[in-house]
């Protein structure tokens, strides 16, 4: 019978929890941390990549459900960002992101057949590339509205 780890499936809802409370309250006292948001989450993603595919079994037993953690957050941040980067044709576009969810039943097959050529750590690698087109976009994507708060709009004149 195999020994549940309840410490895993903690750690990462605290983690969420953690992230939630970083972005929900202290986001907007410090909108610069809510900027490179997306920024961070892939570097994160990176890092529990790295660690998980060349840190022994304990290391990559917290580091690969900590990838879906970033990965999982990481979507409603490239999301927003894509759409607030464009001036119009907002639905069509995000028709076209949608799209992209194919993605998830793509690149599992993609990292499958690399898996059987180059062995499972090999294939894992093609996610470099993935989570490396999402570090760029926070490089060059430029909202054409930045994030305001609550707490710094001005009254309105009366």
């Amino acid at each position: 019978m195999r020994r549940r780890s309840y410490a895993l499936v903690g750690l990462i809802l605290f983690t969420f929890f953690v992230i939630s409370f970083l972005t929900n309250i202290i986001g907007p006292l410090i909108p610069e941390i809510i900027d490179d948001f997306g920024l961070s989450l892939t570097l994160a993603a990176l890092g529990c990549l790295t660690a998980a595919l060349l840190g022994p079994g304990p290391v990559a037993r917290w580091a690969f459900p900590l990838i879906g953690l970033f990965a999982s957050v990481m979507w409603p941040v490239v999301f927003s960002l894509a759409l607030n980067s464009v001036e119009a044709h907002h639905g069509a576009f995000s028709g076209i992101l949608v799209t992209g969810i194919a993605g998830g039943a793509i690149v599992p097959l993609i990292i499958g057949a690399l898996g059987d050529l180059l062995g499972l750590r090999g294939g894992l690698c093609f996610l470099y590339l993935t989570f490396g087109y999402i570090l760029s976009v926070s490089f060059w994507a430029r909202p054409l509205i930045p994030n305001k708060t609550i707490w710094r709009r001005e009254a309105p004149a009366s």
